[in-house]
């Protein structure tokens, strides 16, 4: 990569960072392209030099605090390995990441701003949870497919899958209701709703098998 490349592509990155900053604060609608621009640091052109619009500055804030769920969960979710050590690895990231104070914050701009710019919420919606959901449901079709578990719907056990693992701990943690989870809490909650998982779609035996 050349030295302008670069450059440039740093100057983005403190651009989206300052604006999650001021989104966070603000709202979609209270934020401004003259705020963003005062907290990263640069004159208003900078700003959209990068990005031509605030719309298309919150789609790349956006797709930035979704990176974790693109670049981490998937790797999690091997068809050839275990799957119970798969289900773990990819809960506990998944747990990690909901409860971080990014997501948290953007979860409740989106809550409030939802009413009022409902394309925004649809398109965090589909690049972030409808996707994840997406790809667990693959993930348990092959592993169905391969005998090594039972799902009959698997879009339904997908969601049914991660409601079990935000469980209230988002709840509290939007609301403000009590601190973050420590490692061992993150543990449990992972364990418990991917043992209750595997127990509930254990592999059928042939009657064959079972004889």
């Amino acid at each position: 990569m050349s030295r302008s490349n670069l450059d440039k592509e740093l100057q983005q990155k403190v651009i989206i960072a300052a604006a999650t900053r001021v989104f966070m604060r603000s709202g979609f609608a209270g934020t401004t392209m003259d705020q963003v621009a005062s907290e990263a640091g640069v004159v208003k052109q900078t700003v959209y030099n990068h990005f031509p619009s605030k719309d298309w500055l919150f789609k790349a804030m956006i797709d930035n605090n979704n990176e974790d769920l693109r670049s981490t969960i998937p790797v999690s979710l091997s068809p050839e390995s275990d799957v119970r050590e798969c289900l773990l690895a990819f809960s506990r990231q998944f747990l990690k990441i909901i409860v971080k104070p990014t997501s948290l914050g953007l979860h409740r701009m989106l809550i409030s701003e939802a009413p009022r710019f409902p394309d925004l919420a649809k398109l965090v919606f589909s690049t972030g949870a409808s996707r994840i959901a997406r790809l667990l449901a693959d993930y348990f079709r092959k592993q169905t497919k391969e005998k090594r578990i039972c799902v009959a719907d698997a879009p339904l056990a997908a969601e049914q899958f991660l409601g079990s693992l935000r469980g209230n701990i988002q709840l509290r943690l939007l609301l403000m209701a009590e601190g973050p989870p420590s490692e061992e809490q993150i543990d449990k909650v992972a364990e418990t709703a991917v043992d209750n998982f595997i127990r509930a779609h254990r592999p059928r035996r042939s009657t064959r098998e079972s004889k």
